[in-house]
């Protein structure tokens, strides 16, 4: 039902490791399950915008995470150039799977002007590595000011995830800082299984007044 004739909010979501931008189309089924959410009138109509996650380019220790770059330098400008949608903070989200949650962690904490809506699915608020920065969380150290920047931020997982630990350690820093996620979890592990719930649950979540 698109109709260049309106405008549109948009959610950025985001692929896992080793994947491309189709992996949400052909794999996680987002087009039929907004469908069915549409058709049973429990979601907004939004543009969803698939990008490639797998950057490489300056020699950096971790190229995946330039993708910051790519948001917001390219695929950002280059959807509101071409497509109706609106341009403010609260008609754009983002969320990602696995290496995607932990992009869309570093991107939304970092420019909360810009995000007014976070999913984070099967993945990560802080990296489960000390080899990887994340002064991203510098904004969480601030609870009001957390809270006012997002409507929602969504954190869920597979009970039978690999990286439950690492999604048990994130529970800790959330209770240290104090504010507040929406947390969720389902059965299964690090599959398709599992981000097919997680985006069901959480499109419905955005957008709404």
């Amino acid at each position: 039902s698109f109709d260049p004739g309106k405008k549109y909010p948009v959610l950025y979501l985001q692929h896992g490791y080793g994947e491309n931008e189709t992996g949400w189309v052909y794999q996680g089924h987002v087009g039929r399950i907004a469908d069915h959410l549409l058709q049973e009138g429990r979601m907004k109509e939004m543009i969803i915008v698939m990008g490639n996650g797998m950057t490489v380019g300056d020699g950096a220790k971790n190229e995946r995470m330039l993708f910051q770059q790519v948001i917001l330098s390219d695929l950002i400008p280059f959807i509101e150039a071409h497509y109706p949608v609106y341009t403010d903070k609260w008609s754009r989200a983002m969320a990602g799977l696995s290496m995607g949650s932990f992009q869309t962690s570093v991107v939304t904490l970092s420019n909360p002007e810009l995000f007014g809506y976070a999913g984070l699915f099967s993945g990560f608020l802080s990296f489960p590595r000390d080899d990887v920065p994340n002064s991203h969380l510098a904004l969480l150290d601030d609870k009001a000011k957390f809270q006012a920047a997002f409507r929602v931020f969504y954190r869920a997982m597979g009970t039978e995830d690999q990286y439950f630990s690492a999604f048990a350690k994130d529970d800790g820093l959330i209770a240290e800082k104090q504010v507040e996620m929406i947390r969720r979890t389902f059965p299964g592990g690090h599959d398709w299984s599992v981000w097919r719930r997680c985006i069901h649950d959480f499109l419905p979540l955005l957008f709404q007044e």
